[in-house]
């Protein structure tokens, strides 16, 4: 368990609540909490690897990292919060599914995910912060997607 001092705890908390704000404001989708169920349409291949990458790109880390048999904190980190994200906006993707983008069996999957809820409800500070990156860049994304979709019609 990390042990950090008032001021990161304030700082990470901080993060939270501006990610919160964004999506709130940006995606006009009500947000109560960082694991609350996000629906999404049309989950396509194309969709999800953009979303991968989006992560990959705010965490400094490449779309082989997912893939890796390595399993450094960085690379672990990566997968778990794209299991996160990916649950959370796209809940109607399967474990297997999730899994086979990163060449992982299904039950690793749902270990990450179980591993990376519970890093971020005991607030472990190098995940909030990893997580609370990745979900503005996740945020931003959809955003300009969305925009962007606007335009062509």
């Amino acid at each position: 368990m990390s042990i950090f001092d008032r001021d990161t705890f304030e700082k990470v908390e901080a993060i939270k609540s501006q990610a919160e704000a964004e999506i709130s404001k940006i995606a006009r989708l009500p947000v109560r909490v960082h694991l609350e169920v996000i629906e999404l349409d049309n989950v396509t291949d194309k969709v999800v690897d953009e979303m991968l990458q989006a992560i990959a790109d705010a965490l400094w880390m490449n779309m082989s990292d997912y893939k890796s048999k390595n399993r450094s904190r960085n690379k672990v980190d990566l997968r778990g919060v794209a299991v996160l994200l990916l649950k959370k906006y796209y809940p109607s993707l399967t474990w297997a599914e999730i899994g086979n983008r990163m060449e992982r069996h299904h039950t690793t999957t749902i270990n990450a995910y179980e591993t990376a809820s519970q890093l971020l409800e005991t607030r472990d500070e190098v995940f909030c912060m990893k997580y609370s990156e990745a979900h503005r860049a996740v945020v931003k994304h959809l955003n300009d997607k969305n925009i962007n979709e606007k335009d062509k019609n």
